[in-house]
């Protein structure tokens, strides 16, 4: 190598490490987003479970009673639109106060679309975006 060529490479060299730093700077970046929106992410699927947690809870305590047993409870949860569902309603309608019903009602739905709502936003359902994030 003539001096000319190792002069070349040595006045070449800074500003290659200087933009190499700079990649990787903004990888690292992007990495420390990742790495919060993956906590956060697992902060609202925590939140997502717990919800469906509650709602399954209020689903039991107040509709186990009217239908013939938890498996066919566990049914009517996986068919929101069955119509059975209308006369276990009705029942309850009859064993709650008029006040408190229309409330309980509206509260359950509040509930039911926040975590739809939850489920969309977090890409819940989507397995590919779920492997990705493990």
């Amino acid at each position: 190598m003539t001096g000319i060529e190792v002069a070349g490479i040595i006045l070449a060299a800074p500003p290659l490490l200087v933009s190499w730093l700079e990649h990787y700077r903004q990888v690292f970046d992007y990495l420390r987003c990742w790495k919060k929106f993956r906590v956060e992410y697992r902060q609202c699927e925590t939140q997502v479970q717990n919800l469906e947690l509650s709602l399954n809870f209020t689903l039991e305590k107040l509709y186990l009673p009217f239908v013939e047993s938890v498996a066919e409870l566990e049914r009517l949860k996986q068919t929101p639109d069955d119509n059975a569902w209308i006369e276990v309603e009705a029942k309850l309608r009859q064993r709650l106060l008029q006040e408190a019903q229309s409330g309980y009602l509206n509260g359950l739905r509040d509930l039911d679309s926040a975590i739809e709502e939850l489920r969309q936003e977090l890409a819940y359902d989507n397995d590919h975006f779920q492997a990705e994030l493990s």
